[in-house]
């Protein structure tokens, strides 16, 4: 015999667990007793242990122990319960309520029958809760050796309790099987996923005055505020229907022609800055047309002669000689001086 665990163990709800899976902890407790003819141990969950006791809330004692086969029932437990059960992974958890505390216990990967005993389940539950330097109300013992699966059995009843459970457990459905249980997770994501589409479609429709717009107006630069002040106007409007539709002079009747998108350039070159298209030309041998200010056609009424560029013809005009010079910005030097009158003028 191996002994794995002798104490007092924290319970509330009147459970406590053996865990051995690797998926969430709460995701099949309450699947646990479907199925059984007992409810103190349910063990229809693969890889958990879901043990009952009388009392709620409080400590009760508790011993866990590895044998080599099964060994005879003592008087002194009224109640007495079999399951099978096989570890799913090598860590397996002796786990108090909700996760608070557990203790490691060495279990190999193998099938075991488990026996659990226990004994003052009534009078554990009509006490319900035992506080701080009470005695002790109840007692439970947690026997494991390796043998073949089979089906749970109750081989000991006495009290109410233990019968109430029992009669519960016998009302309960099988577990569904672990491809269901992905299927049904699988399922619930997707409906999930759909009612936040749902619901983030709802959202925009609102926020562009009921009615969701199209991909190419959500695009276009103030659409919200267009649609905010005159949503049957943006409706109508080319950008809510196909691209193909969407160029110059196709806007609908009514709609102002600020909002009609211009038809994309086309041809080598359109869309680019002069400057680039210039050097794209010049790099392969073509023509680059020069472009012209409508201002050199109007004469300069400074006499100047205008060029192609739009500024005036800065060569040498006729009858002048040298060098225009710019005018000599005057300094102070150059100003007149005022001095101020000495004292012989003053008089």
């Amino acid at each position: 015999m191996t002994l794995l665990f002798e104490g007092e163990l924290h319970v509330h709800y009147g459970q406590f667990y053996v865990e051995s899976r690797t998926g969430e902890f709460f995701d099949g407790l309450t699947d646990a007793r479907g199925g059984q003819s007992n409810g103190l141990c349910g063990a229809a969950v693969p890889g958990l242990l879901f043990l009952t006791t009388g009392l709620h809330t409080g400590n009760v004692g508790l011993t866990v122990e590895v044998l080599d086969g099964p060994a005879p029932v003592g008087e002194d437990w009224e109640e007495v319960v079999e399951v099978s059960f096989r570890p799913q992974t090598a860590a397996v958890r002796l786990v108090q309520w909700a996760g608070e505390a557990s203790w490691p216990l060495d279990l190999e990967p193998v099938d075991y029958r488990v026996r659990y005993c226990a004994s003052g389940m009534d009078r554990a539950r009509a006490k319900d809760t035992r506080l701080s330097g009470e005695p002790p109300l109840d007692r439970y013992l947690l026997q494991l050796w390796p043998t073949p699966p089979a089906d749970d059995a109750v081989v000991r009843e006495t009290s109410a309790t233990a019968a109430y459970w029992h009669e519960h457990a016998r009302t309960l459905p099988p577990p569904p099987t672990p491809e269901q249980r992905a299927e049904a997770r699988r399922r619930e994501r997707l409906e999930r996923d759909r009612a936040h589409r749902e619901a983030a479609r709802a959202a925009e429709a609102r926020r562009w005055g009921g009615r969701p717009p199209g991909e190419r107006l959500k695009r276009v630069n103030g659409g919200l505020v267009l649609a905010r002040l005159d949503r049957d106007l943006t409706g109508r409007a080319r950008w809510s229907a196909e691209p193909g539709r969407l160029r110059r002079g196709t806007t609908p009747a009514g709609v102002p022609a600020g909002l009609r998108r211009p038809a994309p350039p086309s041809g080598p070159g359109r869309g680019l800055p002069a400057h680039r298209r210039h050097r794209r030309h010049r790099a392969r041998g073509r023509p680059v047309r020069a472009r012209r200010d409508r201002r050199a056609l109007r004469p300069d009424p400074r006499g100047h002669r205008r060029t192609g560029r739009g500024g005036p013809d800065r060569r040498r005009q006729p009858g002048r000689t040298g060098r225009a010079r710019k005018p000599r910005r005057r300094t102070g030097g150059d100003r007149p001086q005022r001095t101020l009158p000495s004292n012989s003028d003053l008089g």
